[in-house]
This record gives structure tokens, sequence and C-alpha cells, in this order.
């Protein structure tokens, strides 16, 4: 008698063990986790788009360059970048410039060496000068797509944390 109770009380347990589970499994399908929730980011999404820089984000110091401020003194086609399946390029200030990129893991990106043109520029944005925005290229080492708008993350000569915004027009 006392294993027939034992048997039923095991076998009960596990009928409900079995239950609660399938409950688990079915609240999960209802409610994925954030991460599944949240749209997969891809560099293709950069591909087949101009993007112009639009402001430097710096950890130092506001370094006081927009996209307003070289569109006013008709730069308006300065800092702009371009990707394709496996090269970036763009216009500096003045010149023009390409490199290679290679992906590092989901979002980490970088970039080789930058060929450019060497045209002597009449006019310079004083907020942001050309070697500066290479040398900042030269430096990302991860990107992220916030509301549209293209964040390279890199660093400025102290290694302090500079992030180069974009948008499309």
């Amino acid at each position: 008698m006392y294993s027939i109770v034992t048997r039923c009380i095991v076998l009960s347990l596990t009928v409900l063990a079995g239950c609660t589970g399938r409950e688990s499994v079915i609240q999960e399908d209802l409610n994925p986790p954030a991460v599944q929730q949240q749209e997969e980011k891809d560099l293709m999404d950069l591909q087949g788009k101009v993007w112009k820089l639009e402001s430097v984000k710096s950890t130092a110091a506001d370094n006081g360059f927009t996209r307003k401020k070289l569109d006013a003194a008709d730069m308006g086609d300065f800092y702009t970048l371009q990707f394709d399946d496996q090269r970036i390029s763009g216009k500096a200030a003045p010149n023009q410039y390409s490199a290679a990129y290679h992906q590092d893991g989901k979002q980490g990106i970088g970039f080789s060496a930058m060929v450019s043109t060497r045209m002597m520029s009449f006019k310079e944005p004083e907020d942001l000068k050309e070697h500066e925005y290479y040398l900042y290229l030269s430096r990302v080492r991860r990107w992220d797509l916030v509301q549209d708008k293209l964040e390279l993350y890199t660093a400025d000569e102290e290694g302090l944390e500079v992030i180069l915004i974009f948008g499309t027009q």
C-alpha cells in the first residue's frame, strides 16, 4: 500500500512539473526577451546612402562642429561617408578618400589606411580639420544606428571617446 501511495505522489508531482514547464514555455513564447524584439543591425543597412557628418561628440569637450555651420559656410559637401560591400569612400575637406573596412563581431568595425587626393583647400572648417577627421576614422572601433543616425565610436589623440554622428539627407 505504501509503495502505491508513493508511486501516485511521484506520478502526480511529475505530471505537475510537466504542466508547469509547459506553462513557462508558453509564457516565453508570448513574451520574447527584449533583445529578440530589437531590430537586427547589419552593415548592409549602411550601404547605398550618403552619410553626412552632423556632429562630433566628445567626453573631453565640445569642438563646436555642426553640419549647419558647414552648410552656412558653403562647405555642405564636406565630411561625407559611403559604404559599399568592401570599402568606404567620401569627401573630407576638400579631398576625396577611400579605405577598406573590416567587420569585427556584430557591430565592431575598423578601417584600413586611408588613401586620398591631395588638393589644397582655400577654406577649411575651423571646428574640424581634415587631418582630425582622418585620425578619427582611423581609430573607429564600433558603429551603431540610433534613430536613423550612424554613430561611429572612435578616440581622440588622448584616447578619450569621440562619437562621429552621421545622418542622411
